[in-house]
């Protein structure tokens, strides 16, 4: 017998009245917004868009396991536990298992033992003659950083997650600063999301 038809989502779960994902508020800028926004603007936002589907990776109570079509993730657990109990349903992109831990997947631990990592060859909107057509990001898992350093959880053992190579020369303190565990800072083309 054929395969079953994959399953349509209840009203509300993965999309809101007017159909559109129910996403982080930044994602959801960027997915409404980056038409009218220069290329910076769309780097700027993606890399906060980014930043907050990190922090939900990170979260005991969510996750960030499954997405929509543009690959960001759906906002709220009952999306992604939606997805987890119904696989191959109609608007559930699947990151992996190991993006999440119980009961969305199947990694070790919550927070920075996920494997959720940041999009790579993010199209640019209508870019400019000298930007780049596409743009990688990469995010510092439980750190919260400027333009130039990083604080994180777990101090100077900290890496970056992602194709991004644009925290390779920004400084890691080597305390360890507790108070940033479950925050995240990502960057997009070389444009930092703070």
């Amino acid at each position: 017998p054929p395969p079953p038809a994959p399953i349509d989502p209840p009203p509300g779960i993965l999309t809101n009245s007017a159909g559109k994902s129910i996403l982080n508020a930044h994602c959801a800028s960027w997915r409404d917004l980056r038409t009218s926004w220069a290329t910076t603007k769309q780097l700027n936002m993606f890399a906060k868009c980014m930043g907050q589907d990190c922090v939900q990776s990170l979260e005991a109570t969510n996750a960030c396991r499954f997405m929509d079509d543009n690959q960001l993730c759906y906002a709220y657990p009952t999306a992604q536990q939606w997805c987890a109990d119904n696989p191959g349903g109609v608007g559930c992109t699947d990151g992996g298992a190991d993006w999440a831990a119980a009961p969305f997947g199947t990694a070790s631990a919550t927070g920075a033992a996920a494997n959720w990592t940041p999009r790579s060859q993010v199209p640019v909107d209508h870019p400019e003659a000298s930007d780049p057509t596409t743009f990688d990001c990469a995010c510092m898992k439980d750190c919260a950083c400027s333009t130039s350093k990083c604080y994180c959880a777990r101090g100077g053992t900290s890496t970056s997650v992602g194709a991004g190579t644009d925290f390779a020369n920004i400084k890691i303190q080597g305390s360890s600063y507790s108070a940033k565990m479950g925050e995240c800072t990502c960057s997009c083309g070389g444009v930092m999301g703070v």
